[in-house]
């Protein structure tokens, strides 16, 4: 089962910022280096809620900066695409 602890819900205090968000298709390699061990690199798509293309992109990157622990594991963001859904 996934690990939600560190995961954040968008909360936003102006109705306007939330009809201004664009939903992104955004997709991207991951390099996962656990502390001692051997690196895996592997391909991760996610939607995200974003205010344009670069947007997406920084929050899918940050997302796993954020899951970086020293001494535990390490993540590198790379090739990261973002693409606008059609809902």
């Amino acid at each position: 089962m996934p690990d939600y602890s560190r995961f954040n819900p968008i909360q936003f205090d102006d109705e306007q910022n939330i009809k201004s968000l664009i939903v992104f298709s955004v997709s991207g390699t991951v390099e996962i280096t656990p502390y001692g061990g051997d690196s895996k690199r592997v391909k991760r798509t996610h939607i995200v809620y974003a205010l344009d293309m670069n947007d997406a992109e920084r929050k899918f990157t940050e997302h796993y900066q954020n899951k970086n622990s020293e001494y535990e594991i390490y993540y590198t963001v790379y090739d990261v695409d973002a693409n606008e859904t059609l809902f």
